[in-house]
């Protein structure tokens, strides 16, 4: 749904740092059972995603689906490595897991937000996956954003642009395209603020600790009821500082 307080999961693990697999199904089933988060992200940047091994991210999308996917949507997040530069691969395991759909994340390579390597850096998932593409936006600049928006296979956007003004901006020249894609704010340091100008929800990897306040804050936003979510921006206020 567009409207959605998605939790960016967390990647337990262990003194040797090998996956501990129960406390993940732990993790995600808390997740999940949060009344109000409409989906769960996993192998993003909360999740260590970079230090992880193709078959760890596999696993990891795979073990969110058995625990949560009949309650609520698994986002597989993509992020090319140095020993796997496509995102083909990735892709791939997430759909044969039974991820619902993907977010592909920022690149390494400056180059690479430019419309030319950007557009081919997504159509290698598309072609890869048949899912619907969520961006993760941090370094696109508008023009860029707002056509990558207008390709098919993407649904929605992770916004972290860094910026209130640019978030607006990026924000405004998407809805323009009159194309249904979500803005989901990933600020989690002015949520209220990005929520107040008309973010569709969140995708934040303060979700994983947080997740009840944020649908709280979502929902107060959505039925107008500024006193109500400003209580509970006061409550989130210490955990952005810590």
């Amino acid at each position: 749904p567009r409207r959605a307080v998605i939790p960016a999961a967390l990647t337990p693990l262990d003194e040797n740092l090998r996956v501990e697999v129960a406390d993940f199904r732990r993790h995600i089933d808390a997740l999940a059972a949060v009344r109000g988060v409409t989906a769960i992200m996993v192998n993003g940047a909360a999740g260590h995603d970079s230090t992880l091994t193709r078959d760890e991210r596999r696993l990891l999308v795979a073990e969110a689906v058995a625990t949560a996917g009949a309650r609520v949507a698994i986002l597989a997040a993509l992020r090319a490595t140095k020993g796997d530069p496509s995102l083909a691969p990735f892709a791939q395991d997430a759909e044969a897991a039974g991820a619902h759909a993907l977010v592909i994340m920022p690149p390494a390579d400056k180059a690479d937000f430019g419309w030319d390597r950007a557009r081919a850096r997504f159509e290698t998932a598309f072609s890869a996956s048949g899912l619907p593409v969520a961006i993760y936006q941090t370094g696109y600049d508008t023009e860029t954003l707002t056509r990558l928006a207008a390709l098919p296979p993407v649904f929605a956007i992770k916004e972290g642009s860094g910026s209130p003004a640019v978030f607006e901006r990026n924000l405004r020249s998407v809805r323009a395209l009159g194309r249904d894609v979500a803005i989901w704010s990933t600020h989690s340091s002015w949520l209220l603020a990005d929520l107040a100008l008309g973010a569709d929800g969140l995708l934040s990897g303060m979700g994983s600790v947080a997740a009840d306040l944020h649908v709280a804050l979502a929902e107060a936003v959505w039925r107008s009821d500024l006193p109500a979510a400003r209580k509970v921006n006061d409550r989130l206020f210490p955990l952005t500082q810590a």
